[in-house]
């Protein structure tokens, strides 16, 4: 599960249907359409910045950078600057182990698949804890190894539960909703799923990591599409465990 995450914002590859690290990914607002005009701006990474094996970032309405380090939730400021960090090593509340999803709601507060703990925690935009909910486990609402969080029109959460190889729904307060998928490569099944997103229609895409593909579904969770195969991921439309996925403002 430590595999090691790598810096983040450095390289982004949409149309070719090939994904180079990072393992985390975000499209902003200001996402053109064409993937050769992303231009490299800046890193942040290293022990002496206090990012370590980074997996997730989210940016907030005031430009706000959140990153899921190995322990803890780094904040940087829109100046660039390293502000704050939340969290340590540890599985009380407000600590973490191995968190990799981070996501933000509609009011800025932070909610991690914390993945080592086997749940997911909420903090306001401030780093402070509010409530934590989830246990190892394969019953409804229980998680292993959750990889990555995000909302959906509604503001319901969906969960992408890496060792039980499902989508795990809720609602803002934590509340189980609904679930799907199983382990196997068949339509709607999943292997070790890593990454979520939503398009403007509602449909949400799964990075189905250990079967090297992306698969495609409705809002009701209804199957519709998978594109994507192994085969070392260095050709269009070949994937080599696709972890993390993102959507620009142009579908992309």
């Amino acid at each position: 599960m430590r595999k090691l995450c790598s810096i983040f914002l450095l390289f982004l590859i949409l149309s070719s249907g090939a994904f180079t690290p990072p393992k985390g990914i975000k499209a902003s607002a200001s996402d053109a359409n064409q993937a050769e005009e992303y231009v490299f701006r800046r890193s942040w990474g290293g022990e002496n910045d206090q990012i370590v094996q980074p997996c997730d970032v989210a940016v907030s309405s005031s430009g706000i950078i959140y990153a899921s380090s190995y322990s803890a939730v780094i904040m940087i400021q829109p100046g660039e600057r390293i502000f704050n960090r939340v969290g340590e090593y540890g599985s009380e509340a407000g600590q973490f182990h191995y968190p990799r999803g981070i996501s933000l709601d509609r009011s800025g507060n932070i909610y991690i698949a914390d993945s080592g703990n086997h749940r997911i925690q909420k903090f306001t935009p401030d780093g402070e804890f509010l409530f934590q909910w989830g246990q190892r486990g394969t019953e409804s609402g229980e998680f292993k190894e959750p990889a990555d969080i995000t909302f959906d029109k509604d503001g319901n959460i969906y969960v992408a539960v890496s060792g039980n190889h499902h989508i795990q729904k809720f609602d803002l307060e934590g509340n189980y909703l609904s679930e799907w998928g199983s382990l196997g490569g068949g339509e709607g099944q999943f292997q070790n799923p890593s990454g979520l997103a939503f398009d403007q229609y509602g449909n949400i895409y799964v990075a189905d990591t250990g079967n090297h593909r992306i698969q495609k579904f409705s809002a009701d969770q209804s199957f519709i599409k998978l594109w994507g195969n192994w085969g070392g991921g260095t050709r269009a439309g070949e994937f080599n465990r696709p972890n993390k996925i993102a959507i620009d403002n142009y579908g992309n």
